[in-house]
């Protein structure tokens, strides 16, 4: 059974790190790692999960497969599309400006110029390699959990960041 993993603050300097190529897809530690990194995204609402977030250094993001269905996606249990040592290969020559929030820099968000369009190439848990084409939000949420492998957050691309007390 999968469990929720600890999600590290902005506060943490290990969100800082940046990332180790994942080089066995074998690796059963690896493969528990993306199933509750999956859960954990489901049941923290997030759209997007990056394995440095988990305090894991790990190239690996979990993404919600249609994040502008997100709801039905958690409720369905949609498999996250998962990617293992992503790399954007293309992208759009235009920006797109929008609204950006983190897991781990809770209550807090900003706005964000991104590339609209992306093709990124990535692997599978099962160490298949895969390309992927995508535009606007998929596009966005991509952008963002590849900065986490990084060491990089949304906070250092914005230029005003604004808080949301929560009820």
């Amino acid at each position: 059974m999968p469990k929720i993993l600890p999600i590290l603050t902005y506060k943490d300097e290990n969100i800082r790190k940046v990332s180790q190529p994942v080089e066995d897809f074998n690796d059963p530690k690896i493969q528990e790692l993306i199933d509750d990194l999956a859960f954990t995204m489901y049941e923290k609402d997030g759209v997007g999960l990056a394995a440095p977030q988990a305090d894991a250094p790990y190239r690996i993001i979990a993404v919600v497969p249609d994040p502008k269905n997100f709801e039905l996606c958690k409720k369905s249990g949609a498999e996250p599309l998962i990617c293992i040592n992503p790399i954007i290969t293309h992208h759009s020559l235009i920006k797109e400006s929008g609204e950006e929030g983190c897991l781990s820099v809770p209550t807090y968000y900003g706005i964000v110029r991104r590339w609209k369009k992306i093709t990124a190439t990535y692997y599978d848990r099962h160490g298949e390699k895969k390309e992927l084409k995508t535009t606007e939000l998929l596009a966005r949420i991509i952008q963002h959990e590849i900065d986490h492998l990084n060491g990089i957050l949304f906070t250092d691309r914005t230029k005003k960041l604004y808080q949301i007390k929560q009820l």
